[in-house]
């Protein structure tokens, strides 16, 4: 018995810092999760859409200057890409042309198929390193 009760303590202990570490990463990812929804309802311009983790930042930016895009046009957009390095990111979704990147800024066109049914907002995915993905969620509409 006495060599039984340091083993069970030992254990218990174990499972208490996994279930403090697991809690500890969920709060972290709902903490991006609340600063990414900061920046993008309340300091960004109405055609840019930004997440920021740390000082890694990734601000898309429509050129028309709305904050929608218009289904089957072509829109030119940019991803102005700060402390991370441009290969780390893939950015996908329907309609998604990559044009250029150079400097930090990654230019795209998206043309939204009219037959897109995502509840009338285009999904713009973005995958840094394989690891974090971020999502901006892009309004479309029929005509301007």
């Amino acid at each position: 018995m006495k060599k039984i009760f340091p083993i069970i303590l030992i254990v218990l202990a174990g499972i208490y810092i996994y279930k403090l570490e697991k809690l500890n990463s969920e709060l972290m990812e709902m903490t991006k999760e609340l600063t990414f929804e900061k920046f993008d309802n309340s300091i960004h311009p109405s055609n840019s859409y930004i997440y920021q983790n740390g000082n890694q930042k990734i601000e898309m930016k429509i050129s028309n200057g709305k904050d929608y895009l218009i289904y089957d046009k072509p829109t030119e957009t940019e991803f102005l890409i700060t402390n991370i390095e441009p290969n780390d990111i893939t950015i996908y979704g329907a309609g998604i042309r990559i044009i250029r990147n150079s400097n930090g800024i990654l230019k795209t066109e998206i043309t939204a198929p009219n037959n897109y049914n995502e509840s009338d907002n285009l999904s713009v995915k973005i995958s840094i390193e394989k690891k974090e993905k971020i999502e901006f969620n892009i309004p479309l509409k029929n005509v301007e």
